[in-house]
């Protein structure tokens, strides 16, 4: 999680899942590191055998209402379990021969 004013960040409940505060301003580095340029911001970093694998899912802003949910799954996802896409969506990414940048934007309701 990346913020602004180095406020506290929140604790995890779980060994499983580990939370990490870096001031933007103070460590501007590693903010850039993870793509960071705007807070507040999070980003969602997997572990496997290997060590930490950036998943490259962000989330700018307060993921609130809906957005919560899309955090929550991003973590389940990252985490290891498994999508519910279909085959022939797994099939249609899978062609995908050149990188691609997905942005969503959400607005309040």
């Amino acid at each position: 999680m990346v913020t602004g004013r180095g406020e506290p960040c929140a604790k995890a409940e779980s060994d499983k899942i580990a939370i990490e505060e870096v001031n933007f301003v103070l460590e501007k580095d590693r903010a850039a590191q993870h793509g960071i340029d705007r807070v507040p911001a999070i980003a969602v970093i997997g572990e496997d055998e290997t060590g930490p694998r950036d998943s490259r899912i962000r989330f700018l802003g307060a993921p609130s209402g809906y957005e919560f949910i899309s955090l929550v799954t991003a973590v389940l996802l990252v985490g290891g379990r498994g999508s519910a896409l279909t085959d022939e969506n797994r099939e249609r990414i899978a062609a995908i021969d050149k990188p691609v940048t997905m942005q969503v934007f959400t607005t309040p309701t």
